[in-house]
């Protein structure tokens, strides 16, 4: 109760809600005062990626209810409805990590992300990406403490790879032996027992990624990491 919207600063005919963490048991409106006026508001917008039910709140009106999850709301104020937006929030320390999420994406903060580009003796290439693929796995560079990634679309029930980055959707995966993990900010060998990732996670086949630099492109940004393991020139 109580939790305040403000104007949005990208566009000041809405009001936003960001990163709220929502329960299963948790009913949802918006309350528009103005004055000693006060209007509740459930609509929801008709492109909200979230999945929702409509439940009465005994006063004849209706509540939202959501899937336990994070999300972002924006309240309309031409339409008086809310938009919802399901996000994936990951609190970040190191500057360099993996990510393989289930659904696509083309608005988030917090951080750059990166797809695998190539490699050479003791290193491999990034490229930065301006959105992400549902179930392709990535490597992020942090912009801040947060990463807050917004839905878009149906999620798919499988991680995929993508140039030798291996995604995951499940806790505790071992990862096998000779592939490598993102450890401290470079890509160290895995010792097939106790090395693991987690759900939304990728590790790396080295062996699959394909040999040489990039080609480096214009808007684009590249790094080079560090493999230990290998001899370096």
């Amino acid at each position: 109760n109580g939790i305040p919207m403000t104007v949005n600063p990208d566009n000041a005919d809405e009001y936003v809600l960001k990163a709220q963490s929502i329960s299963s048991t948790d009913a949802i409106k918006v309350l528009e005062s103005a004055g000693s006026t006060q209007t509740w508001h459930s609509t929801v917008d008709a492109y909200s990626n979230a999945t929702y039910t409509l439940v009465d709140d005994g006063f004849g009106g209706k509540n939202i209810v959501l899937t336990a999850g994070t999300y972002n709301f924006y309240f309309k104020k031409i339409n008086n409805e809310i938009y919802i937006e399901e996000v994936y929030v990951r609190d970040v320390t190191n500057t360099y990590g993996t990510i393989c999420l289930p659904y696509a994406s083309n608005s988030y903060d917090g951080a750059i992300f990166y797809r695998v580009a190539g490699k050479e003796t003791g290193k491999v290439y990034l490229e930065s990406v301006s959105e992400l693929e549902a179930g392709v796995p990535y490597i992020f560079e942090k912009t801040a403490s947060k990463i807050v990634v917004a839905r878009n679309g149906d999620p798919v029930a499988t991680a995929g790879n993508a140039n030798g980055l291996i995604g995951n959707f499940t806790n505790e995966t071992v990862v096998p032996a000779g592939n490598y993990i993102l450890y401290s900010n470079a890509f160290i060998p895995a010792d097939g027992t106790t090395n693991k990732v987690n759900a939304f996670r990728a590790y790396l086949n080295l062996a699959e990624v394909t040999d040489g630099a990039p080609t480096q492109m214009p808007g684009r940004r590249y790094i080079g990491m560090d493999v230990q393991g290998e001899n370096v020139e």
